[in-house]
């Protein structure tokens, strides 16, 4: 008998199969009749499976954006720097992933109450730092965002200087990390819960302050024509219905205001000017033509 007769002979596994004796159970491989251990039981608890899709495109993001050198250190992860020294923007980089993976997943927009503040956001990780890093995307762009969090490049840091201005990025970064900071430390520890929540809840009102003043006050200076004028005005009064269901939006409306009329008067102040120009070019045009009546005119004594 050849050896492929005597396989063909072999009675084939039938998986999850018991044996047919009493007072048996048979274990799989990936079967444990103890449990999860202790350890694993606390990791358990932090992961909401309700929303697991969430938390694995977050830690799936995590992996792909994972830059290392030849030596095989991890030197950035998506927006987040990292070196011997020090880990920077780190906050910002977790909520640019939230960002991506509510996108990803459709995630519908939702007013959560925390911490004393309100806000809409689409995340249940991190809903805070989403909803400050969405309206920073709301002004900005969000393909730069994107693309520097998944390729792990400088990209979204530079546009991040040119818009609002290096202090203000500077602060906004460590304003992410303070309210990520506390947060976890309210998890961690369950001490001082209030006075880290109105930490979260000032850090929060702060942070948004910083990003409208600091993009439409640089926006303002930038305006040199109509056109640039008419775009900053529809963007700030899209930035207003964005926010508009967030604590801190009372103090918006008085910045709105009084905005929307320096973008209006920059406006007027262009159109007006480009009137000028228009009177100024018609007045020397005027002038040629009387001097070309004067001395080109075939009856003139200058051309006998």
């Amino acid at each position: 008998m050849s050896w492929q007769d005597k396989l063909r002979q072999v009675e084939p596994y039938v998986a999850g199969e018991q044996p047919k004796i009493s007072n048996m159970i048979k274990l799989n491989t990936n079967e444990n009749p103890y449990g999860p251990s202790d350890r694993m039981k606390e990791v358990l608890k932090e992961i909401d499976i309700e929303n697991i899709d969430e938390y694995l495109f977050h830690e799936c993001i995590h992996k792909i954006q994972e830059h290392k050198n030849k030596k095989n250190k991890l030197t950035r992860m998506g927006i987040c720097e990292i070196n011997e020294l020090s880990i920077k923007a780190m906050a910002l980089n977790e909520a640019a992933i939230q960002y991506i993976t509510t996108k990803c997943l459709e995630n519908n927009e939702k007013i959560i109450n925390i911490y004393d503040i309100s806000f809409v956001t689409k995340s249940n990780y991190y809903p805070i730092l989403t909803s400050l890093i969405s309206q920073i995307a709301l002004l900005i762009g969000d393909n730069i965002l994107v693309d520097s969090t998944i390729n792990s490049n400088e990209d979204f840091k530079i546009e991040m200087i040119d818009e609002f201005g290096e202090k203000n990025y500077v602060l906004i970064e460590r304003n992410f990390e303070e309210i990520l900071n506390s947060k976890n430390e309210i998890l961690n520890n369950g001490e001082n819960v209030e006075i880290l929540s109105q930490k979260i809840k000032q850090m929060y009102l702060k942070t948004m302050n910083v990003i409208y003043t600091s993009y439409f006050d640089n926006l303002l200076c930038r305006i040199n024509t109509e056109i640039e004028a008419e775009f900053a005005i529809q963007k700030l009064i899209y930035y207003n219905e964005f926010i508009k269901e967030n604590s801190g939006y009372e103090d918006f409306l008085i910045y709105f205001d009084k905005m929307k009329l320096k973008f209006e008067n920059k406006k007027n102040e262009i159109k007006n000017s480009m009137a000028l120009v228009v009177i100024k070019q018609n007045k020397i045009l005027n002038i040629f033509k009387r001097l070309k009546k004067l001395f080109i005119n075939p009856n003139n004594e200058y051309n006998k």
